[in-house]
Formats: structure tokens, C-alpha cells, sequence
């Protein structure tokens, strides 16, 4: 069984040995920030449940640098992939793309029906354990009659946009040049990875020339000189977006309405934004941050992703920037849904697998059953 390599774009940064105690030594505190969060906090939730995101509220809320966070969270997307085909006895199937991205399937590749899933992790972080868990209840669900292909891009501060939209538009290329009809392509992304998807329909539609562009079935890779406009002969199967990144602010008021009830408090949510800022140039700033756009930005939305589903949690900061952006994808796309979960949190959806609660939620059943439709499986 081949190992996928170490040297993508979300490879550990170098740390100090002063990041290193630093970061254990604030640890000492979060049994007792735990026991606070379960008795104080997220009312109605198992205290497993309540645990977990009173852990994630602590790691996230204390004043800490970007290299601090990543040594307290971060293991390779690569290296979890890895340890997951162990754990299943499956087979690592990773596919190279240019500029140190990948693709790491999770069950067979496939080229009848394909979900390609962009991870969050507010562009700074790789990907977690809960997504090859999802993936593994939706290979359940189906069968395994679905190809899951995860994107692994490379992060910020290190690699500032566009780099990721970049690596998105090679692994969207790589599955056409490998013969799968983009009607059987569904493109998904939660959070950071939601606002990439968002990221590559605003190139779908308004074609950047200093950007890859996307072509039908090509024996060779796209290369930066192509700058012809998108003309598939059909649209993709659709467009999945949980709690998606919309805006890099926090102007709207379930920022403040939810700052103590969301797993990601107040000052990470700052620390984050401001590092994804320092990658947006004005010739692209369209492109990367689509709930600032101008009027008639997504017109023809609905002839690349004719269908689109929505969800999010009713209490994290996002959701009023989620749902103004839901509304702008309605007018463009007839097929859209929005789902709210009463009382969820950020990537509730995901983050509900961590306590080992995942598939019981509504939100579950109603991306099941979207994508199922949209497959038609």
C-alpha cells in the first residue's frame, strides 16, 4: 500500500521550543474550562457533546499566535488519511496535482459519480477526523456507489490565496480529463472549504486571466495560459455548502448574538479574518470573498450549479452572513434549500462526529437525502 507523500502545502510549519511550552503549559487549564463548559453551557446537548465544544471554545478563545494553533491542532491531512485507510484496511489513493496539492480518496475511485469535498479549518488549519467519518457514514448510506475525493490544498499564512482556488480548479480539471461528466460532480465545502466552492463558481462565471481556467475533458492539464471562458456541454450536479465562510468580517450581529454559545469565540474569529485578508488583492477580492460582491456578481449561478443546498447552525457567528448569501444564490438558482439547525453551532453537521454523535442529527438526513436526489442514486 503506497503512502501519500508529506510535502503538500499543509506540511507543519517549524516551531520554537517556546511555541511548544507555551502551548502545553496553557493546557493545564482545560479540565477545568471542560467542567465549566459542560455544566454552563450548550444546554440540551449530551455532555459528551458539551464537553467537546467546550474544549474547542477554550483552545480557540485564549490570545494565541498562528503557530500556537497549529501545533495544538494540526496533524497533515495527509498523515489522517493515512492513519485512516490503516484503521479501514483501505487503500491509499492519492492523486498528485500541481503546486503540492492532492486528492485522497476515501473508498475506490470512481468516475460515474463523484463528491469532491473541500475541508475548512479557516484556511490555517488541515483537515480533521470527523471528516473521514462522514465520509465513511455516506459510503455506508450509498453503498459505496459514490467516489469521495477530499482536496488537499495548501494553507495560509504560509500559502495566501489564490493558491487554494488554484489547486481547486486542477483537482475539478483532474477529474474531467479522468472522464467524469460534470453533471455526476458534486462540489462541496464546509466553512473555509465552503467559501472555496464559492470561490471557483465566481471563476466559473467571470473567468480570471491571471487564474487557471477550467476547460471540458483535456488530454493534457490545465496550464495558466489558458484563458478561455468555461463552455461545458452541462452543469455540475451541484453545489453543497455547510456553514460556508461568506465574508472576511464580523459586521453582521449573530457575531455578537452568538459569542458565547458557537464553538469559535469572538477573538479566533478576528485572528482568522485577518489572516486570510493579507492574501486579497483588489483585482481579485471578487473572487475571494463572495458575500461582498456587486449586484448581478452570480447572475447565470443556476446554469453551473443547478442545484444547491445550504446549511447551518442557529447559533454561530456566521449565520446571518450565511443566510444573506443564501438569499443572493435563490434569486440565481431555483433548486436552492436552506437548512437551519435550531441551536447548532459551526459545522455542526461535522463537528457532532467528534463526540461520536454524528448521523443523528436533521441536518444529516437532509444532506443524505440532497445528495441522493442529486445523484440520482
Amino acid at each position: 500500500m503506497a503512502s501519500p507523500k508529506d510535502d503538500h502545502g499543509d506540511t507543519l510549519p517549524p516551531f520554537s521550543l517556546w511555541h511548544k511550552i507555551r502551548m502545553l503549559s496553557s493546557l493545564l487549564a482545560l479540565p477545568f474550562a471542560v467542567a465549566v463548559g459542560v455544566f454552563r453551557e450548550n444546554k440540551g446537548r449530551s455532555w459528551r457533546r458539551a464537553a467537546h465544544i467546550a474544549s474547542l471554545r477554550f483552545l480557540l478563545g485564549k490570545p494565541r499566535t498562528v503557530l500556537e494553533l497549529k501545533l495544538g491542532f494540526m496533524v497533515t491531512t495527509a498523515e489522517l488519511y493515512a492513519a485512516w485507510a490503516r484503521k479501514s484496511g483501505a487503500d491509499v489513493l492519492t492523486d498528485e496535482l500541481p503546486e503540492g496539492a492532492a486528492l485522497h480518496w476515501i473508498g475506490p475511485r470512481r468516475e460515474d459519480r463523484v463528491l469532491l469535498f473541500l475541508h475548512g479549518g479557516a484556511y490555517i488549519f488541515s483537515g480533521r477526523v470527523e471528516y473521514f467519518d462522514m465520509f465513511e457514514s455516506f459510503q455506508k448510506e450509498y453503498k459505496g456507489a459514490v467516489g469521495i475525493a477530499m482536496l488537499n490544498y495548501s494553507l495560509a499564512p504560509e500559502h495566501p490565496f489564490p493558491k487554494q482556488l488554484r489547486q481547486t480548479v486542477f483537482a475539478v480539471q483532474h477529474l474531467l480529463d479522468r472522464g467524469v461528466s460534470p453533471s455526476n460532480i458534486i462540489i462541496a465545502g464546509d466553512s473555509a472549504g465552503g467559501n472555496l466552492v464559492l470561490q471557483l463558481a465566481s471563476q466559473l462565471l467571470h473567468p480570471h486571466p491571471s487564474l487557471p481556467i477550467l476547460r471540458p475533458r483535456q488530454p493534457h492539464p490545465v496550464t495558466d495560459t489558458d484563458t478561455s471562458s468555461l463552455e461545458f456541454p452541462e452543469p455540475f450536479g451541484g453545489m453543497l455548502l455547510i456553514s460556508p465562510w461568506t465574508e472576511f468580517n464580523m459586521d453582521t450581529p449573530s457575531f455578537r448574538r452568538n459569542r458565547t454559545r458557537d464553538i469559535i469565540p469572538l477573538h479566533a474569529s478576528r485572528l482568522f479574518t485577518d489572516i486570510v485578508r493579507q492574501g486579497i488583492t483588489p483585482t481579485l477580492h471578487q473572487h475571494l470573498e463572495p458575500g461582498i460582491t456587486p449586484p448581478g456578481w452570480w447572475n447565470g449561478l443556476g446554469r453551473v450549479f443547478p442545484r444547491v443546498l445550504i446549511t447551518a447552525g442557529e447559533h454561530e457567528g456566521l449565520v446571518d452572513q450565511i443566510q444573506r448569501m443564501a438569499a443572493v444564490i435563490a434569486e440565481q438558482v431555483q433548486d436552492t434549500t436552506v437548512f437551519i439547525l435550531p441551536g447548532g453551532v459551526h459545522e455542526d453537521f461535522i463537528d457532532a462526529y467528534a463526540s461520536g454523535e454524528g448521523e443523528r442529527g436533521d441536518d444529516y438526513k437532509i444532506v443524505v437525502s440532497w445528495l441522493s436526489a442529486s445523484l440520482k442514486l
